[in-house]
Order: C-alpha cells, then structure tokens, then sequence
C-alpha cells in the first residue's frame, strides 16, 4: 500500500514537472478595455503565452478569442475550468466545456454561449483555466485571473451599451430604387443613408464611399444617362450635407448600360432604377 501511494505522489509530481504554466502574476494582474461605439474589448495579458480577448461589436454577439503567440501546429483537446477563490473552498469548480484546439496562432475561438460564462465566472471571482496537452509533448495551463476585472467589466458594459445597433453588414451595401422619371429619397433611405454616414464617421478604415447611379432600358441613351447622374448626385449631396468627407466621396452613372438582362422584363424594370452604396475598406477594390 506505502509503494502505491508513492506511486501516485512521483506520478503527479511528474506530472506536474511536465506541465507548463501560464498567468499574469497576481500582484500585477489587470484587464485593459479598449472601446468605441463600433466594438468594445476586454482584454488579459498572459506573459510567455498571449493574450485572451472579449469582443463585442455592435449588432453582433459577443466572442472570445485566445492568441498564442508561437502558435500550435495540432488540434488538442483541451477543457475549459473554473477554479473558485480560497474563500469559497470546498467548492471545487467545474468543468464549463472540452473544446477541440485550432492550428495556428488563434487556438481557441469561443461563441457568444460560453463568453457569457467565462464573463459571468469572473465576476464572481473565480479563475478561468484553459488546459491542454501541448504538440511537444507536456501539458499547459494557461489561467485567466479575476484580479481587477470588476473595474474594466464596468467599462466595458458601458460601452456595450452605447454601441450603435448597427454593424458593417448593415451599411456595406446599400440600395435604393426609384419610380419612373423619379430622384427624390424617401423618408426610409434617408434613415439608411443616415445609417451610412454615422458609420463612416464612426469607422475610419472605410477609405471611400462609392455611389452608382441606373436607369432602366427604357428611354433614350442620353436621357437615362442624365437620370442615373441625377440620382446619384441627390444621394451625394444628402451624404455630403450630413457630415461625410468630400474626399470620401466617388460618385459615377451608368445610364442603361449596366442594365440586369435578368430584369428587362416589364415587371423587373423598377430593380434597375436605382442608386447603390458601397462602404469600400480598399480603395483598390473600385468598380470601374
């Protein structure tokens, strides 16, 4: 029985000797926010390992993200823990979930489900393990400490709340139609058009803002192409009026040579009669 027992001691200490660590010491232990009203961050920095981020972006569910910085070449299993504070002994944590590791430098991407959870286990004090055996053969931990994090949650949520409750996806692309001989913008575009000039205020890697007037096939050349002009110079000036850049601005018309041969029919002309918007990251991608 005395061999047994010692067994299991040697077993754990090698065990224990082959495992690698990861944490912010407690003394120097905090989380960073970062905010705006497109995205709010927390943000824990592991020494040696990483870091660990909480993202929120506007119109979009909450996420998580572990970045190590050597990276992995496998997919591990790993599990995610919570270990309580020495106050609330003898209760001993849980297991929250096992996960599947991802190769690369971003190994582990959580949803809005277990974010929630790992949020909610640090208010409460309780330390956030994620554990793993390592493509060199030893095992790692690599822990989230709740030390300071009230104060950056506090912020954080404040952010959330000022978010705008639109995101990119929104207002990359927008379209809008008119009626025959038409260029006036309704109240409903004017509300979308206002939703694209608060986000290129609010984003600024949009590097422009292209807009395209179309007419239908009908009528001649010359006409149409004065119309789509028209249009799309009635969309620019309300952009312009309401705060966005000239120099972000690239206004172009097609008149009916860009016409969808799906949409010729009678019934289809009015989704050629339009005006589109593109929200444009790369000056690059322009449509010629």
């Amino acid at each position: 029985m005395r061999n047994f027992i010692l067994l299991l001691i040697f077993s754990w200490a090698t065990t224990q000797a082959n495992t690698r660590h990861f944490a912010m010491p407690m003394e120097t232990s905090k989380w960073e926010v970062s905010t705006s009203h497109l995205v709010c961050q927390l943000t824990h920095r592991i020494p040696d390992y990483g870091f660990a981020t909480v993202t929120q972006e506007s119109a979009e569910r909450p996420h998580f993200v572990m970045t190590y910085y050597q990276g992995i070449s496998n997919s591990p299993s790993a599990k995610l823990i919570t270990l309580p504070p020495e106050w609330r002994k003898p209760d001993y944590g849980q297991i929250l979930a096992k996960l599947k590791l991802k190769p690369g430098h971003h190994p582990i991407y959580l949803k809005d489900r277990l974010t929630r959870h790992i949020l909610d286990h640090l208010l409460a004090g309780d330390l956030i393990r994620f554990s793993y055996q390592s493509d060199l053969s030893h095992g790692v931990r690599v822990d989230l400490l709740p030390v300071n994090f009230h104060k950056a949650y506090a912020k954080y949520i404040a952010c959330v709340g000022d978010l705008i409750d639109f995101g990119y996806r929104h207002v990359a692309k927008s379209t809008f139609y008119f009626e025959k001989n038409n260029y006036e913008l309704n109240a409903k575009y004017k509300h979308q058009l206002d939703r694209v000039r608060r986000y290129v205020k609010e984003d600024p890697t949009i590097k422009k803002v292209f807009i395209a007037g179309y007419t239908d096939s009908r009528g001649r050349h010359s006409y149409n192409n004065a119309v789509s002009q028209k249009r799309a110079e009635v969309v620019k000036k309300y952009l312009l009026e309401h705060g966005v850049p000239a120099e972000k601005l690239k206004t172009t018309w097609y008149g009916s040579s860009k016409v969808d041969a799906n949409k010729k029919k009678k019934e289809n002309l009015a989704q050629n009669r339009r005006v589109e918007v593109l929200l444009l990251k790369d000056e690059i991608k322009f449509i010629k």
